[in-house]
């Protein structure tokens, strides 16, 4: 499905007519589906829901989300990596005489390197945030 299409939630006989959203950076979103099961004297009827959850709060620092594979909320697993800031500090600090190793400090702070969030139970990949 394209974005902009409309799609119909709701099954048979009506429903709610909705516009899909526009496709989302991994870092902004993550991807939630649930199954519903109605049961009926006459009839047993299963929907599948899925939906965009919106995370603007990706930081540095673990935030507690619902893993959209597992689907429990837990508390993200942080682990750091060199990043675009990470390697322009480095060079500045190279050219501007910091040549003994101290022009390597940004690989070892870790505000000045990328954050990459994690579920702890299932190892999935929640989103990265970017410092530059």
């Amino acid at each position: 499905m394209t974005p902009g299409e409309i799609n119909k939630v709701g099954g048979e006989g009506g429903g709610l007519w909705q516009n899909c959203p526009e496709p989302c950076q991994m870092s902004k979103c993550l991807s939630v589906s649930l199954c519903l099961t109605l049961k009926n004297q006459n009839f047993d009827r299963i929907f599948k829901i899925s939906f965009l959850v919106a995370v603007d709060r990706l930081g540095d620092q673990p935030v507690q989300v619902v893993c959209p594979t597992c689907h429990q909320t837990v508390l993200s697993k942080v682990e750091y990596s060199a990043g675009l800031l990470t390697y322009l500090l480095c060079t500045g600090l190279f050219f501007c005489g910091f040549v003994l190793g101290c022009c390597l400090i940004p690989f070892c702070v870790d505000r000045l390197r990328n954050a990459q969030h994690t579920c702890p139970t299932c190892k999935t990949k929640l989103g990265v945030y970017k410092r530059l």
